[in-house]
């Protein structure tokens, strides 16, 4: 197959680029042809081992080589948010480098062809969100990785820190901190006071690219810079440190601390045990399936990072220097080396070979098929993202909970029995005829009050679910529910009668904020279209001169409530301080006579709270009827008054023009 990697550079001292100088050239020894799309240079194309290596910033650039190139799969080695379009053929080899998989990523995660977990962890997420998987590790080269302890003391000697206790850490100093360097220093910072022996080797960039994480800075705020040493960053850069170097420096270290906030694999965590090298790691994400010799930090409570809009465990200095003093324990008393080779050979399985034998070809055998893959049933998760199932702003249930329909509906075809609501209860009343034109059932008592909304979600979801020949043929055997008759959605007559308006407003009311301080004191207040009264009540509690109108005779409350018309109020002009109304005028016919109104009998301000269009629960609500935008609302009530101030959710205080 023609199949591109699309990575970081494999001459990239990376975990990225370990993972594609090893994994490209046995992807090639099977008979596959490779192109290398990275982010390394800007035009044009070398050859790296017969491989050509392009610019894959342009993600257009890489999907046209699927079409002109006959390219068979796009396959992705990437942190999955920098993807900022979908890519053709994509096979998603995925880090999940969280604990739990930020949403932003599952959405992406849809739209791949065969999905490559490289952790169990990893694996166990994309599950956990409702996406299969193939579990495929990442992998350590046992050739140059492993015990030597003369190459340990040569190290040790170049150092200078021959009899000393040596920690060490490796990873890139990213802005996001992810690598968390900070409680590192501050760990090593608290253990050194206690054990003067002890020296911190940081192979990294002492500086981050915006240079905030200034470490040696940091250190020199600790009084810990002179116990310190440091990898030349620009020979990693120019590419001059090679792998039997960072061995060494692994063997070199009594302890790797590596107190990271999350790993999408964490090569290091790895390598160092195979190495012979205890590690001290995080019991996050990836870290308990590698650590086989060391210790794990139990995270404290999570910090949100702002770098990743996530949470992240946080790893406190204390939590470092304990298991720094546990780690220093075993070396005085000779246990650590032991410990180290516990890890060594407790990993001898993720050699590269073994993973590409044992992970990598059962993928490979997999790529014919995706081929030649049907999508025999829909995705039902994707209707989900969009299809709320709500015939209005509260479920038809609390509606009829005195005469509940109690239909038991059945699965589609493909569709998860562990779901909480199948697709046919999802969309009822509305489900497709035989010929997949869109039919209400006129038994359920709700069929006159479907809002636009949900009618507009069942139109969207069964024409995606009509394109399934599966589907197609379980409607045409399936009889329904067996009530009295269906009628096409077209020919659904609007008729809201009182009992479905006040079960809405006894279900779903605006949160208005404390209107006090617009109130005079001992002021005048009307509340227009006030339902139960229940704002009137707390005004009058609160000290207020309040009354209410309402149409409805049920609400009606000696001193609390009284029978009105909002569009002929029976008031005198300048009549009170404050008219409000909360949630009336988007349900009217003649909003703007019921604000002429509400300004006439005002003696200073009018409250209006309104359900915009914009607004989602607009659309939820069938008896809204005034399809009007904030800037519309705005310039019709700028005609009747002055606008003083805006509150949430869509609050405007008007002061009454003289």
């Amino acid at each position: 197959m023609k199949l591109i990697w699309f990575s970081v550079a494999p001459w990239a001292n990376t975990g990225y680029g370990v993972i594609t100088r090893e994994i490209v050239p046995r992807l090639q020894a099977e008979g596959h042809e490779i192109w290398i799309a990275t982010k390394h240079f800007h035009t044009g194309v070398i050859e790296w081992h017969g491989c050509p290596v392009f610019n894959g910033m342009d993600l257009d650039v890489v999907n046209r080589r699927v079409a002109h190139d006959s390219v068979d799969h796009i396959i992705t080695l990437l942190d999955i948010f920098t993807l900022k379009k979908t890519l053709l053929n994509w096979i998603c080899y995925c880090p999940i480098d969280t604990q739990w998989i930020l949403p932003s990523i599952a959405a992406k995660l849809k739209d791949a062809s065969l999905r490559l977990a490289v952790t169990k962890h990893g694996q166990s997420e994309m599950e956990r969100v409702g996406f299969n998987s193939m579990y495929v590790p990442c992998g350590v080269n046992t050739s140059i990785y492993k015990p030597d302890e003369e190459k340990r003391q040569e190290t040790r000697a170049k150092l200078g820190w021959q009899d000393n206790f040596i920690v060490g850490s490796l990873g890139i100093n990213y802005g996001d901190e992810r690598k968390n360097y900070m409680s590192l220093l501050m760990g090593f910072k608290l253990f050194h006071d206690v054990h003067p022996d002890a020296r911190l080797y940081l192979s990294t960039n002492p500086k981050d690219e915006t240079g905030q994480w200034n470490l040696p800075a940091i250190a020199s705020e600790l009084h810990i810079d002179e116990f310190i040493q440091y990898s030349n960053y620009d020979e990693h850069v120019l590419g001059r440190v090679f792998e039997e170097q960072i061995a060494n420096r692994y063997r070199a270290f009594d302890i790797c601390c590596l107190p990271t906030k999350g790993e999408g694999f964490g090569l290091p965590i790895l390598e160092a045990q195979v190495c012979g090298t205890p590690v001290i790691t995080t019991a996050t994400t990836s870290g308990p399936e590698l650590l086989k010799g060391g210790w794990l930090i139990s995270p404290d409570k999570d910090d949100w990072e702002w770098h990743g809009n996530s949470w992240r465990p946080k790893v406190t200095a204390s939590a470092v220097a304990e298991k720094l003093e546990l780690a220093y324990q075993a070396w005085q008393e000779g246990k650590l080396k032991d410990i180290g080779l516990q890890g060594s050979e407790g990993l001898q399985e993720y050699d590269w070979d073994n993973v590409f034998e044992t992970y990598w070809k059962p993928v490979l055998a997999e790529l014919p098929r995706l081929k030649c893959k049907v999508q025999h049933y829909p995705d039902y998760r994707s209707i989900a993202e969009f299809f709320t199932g709500r015939i209005m702003m509260a479920d038809c249930g609390l509606l009829c909970k005195d005469k509940p329909c109690n239909i038991k509906f059945p699965l589609l075809p493909g569709e998860e029995s562990k779901v909480a609501r199948p697709l046919l209860s999802r969309s009822y009343p509305i489900r497709p005829s035989v010929d997949g034109k869109l039919m209400v059932d006129t038994g359920c008592p709700m069929h006159k009050w479907l809002s636009k909304r949900f009618m507009a979600e069942c139109e969207r979801a069964w024409a995606y679910l009509w394109g399934f020949p599966v589907v197609r043929r379980f409607i045409r055997d399936y009889s329904g529910p067996g009530v009295s008759e269906y009628i096409k959605v077209s020919e659904i007559t609007r008729d809201f009668d009182e009992e479905y308006k006040w079960a809405m407003q006894s279900i779903y009311r605006t949160n208005a904020p404390n209107l006090n301080a617009y109130i005079p004191e001992n002021g005048t207040v009307l509340e227009v279209g006030c339902g139960d009264g229940r704002r009137v009540k707390a005004l009058q509690d609160a000290g207020f001169n309040a009354i209410g109108v309402e149409i409805n005779d049920a609400w009606l409350k000696d001193e609390l409530v009284l029978k009105g018309d909002a569009e002929q109020l029976l008031f005198d002009d300048d009549s009170f301080d404050v008219v409000i109304s909360i949630d009336l005028l988007e349900h009217l016919e003649h909003p703007l006579k019921v604000l002429a109104e509400m300004f006439r009998v005002s003696k200073d301000k009018v409250i209006a709270f309104v359900t915009p269009s914009e607004d989602r629960t607009f659309w939820e609500d069938p008896t809204h009827k005034v399809e009007w935008d904030i800037q519309r609302w705005m310039r019709e009530l700028n005609e009747f008054g002055e606008m003083v101030d805006r509150l949430k959710p869509t609050g405007f205080i008007m002061k009454k023009r003289r």
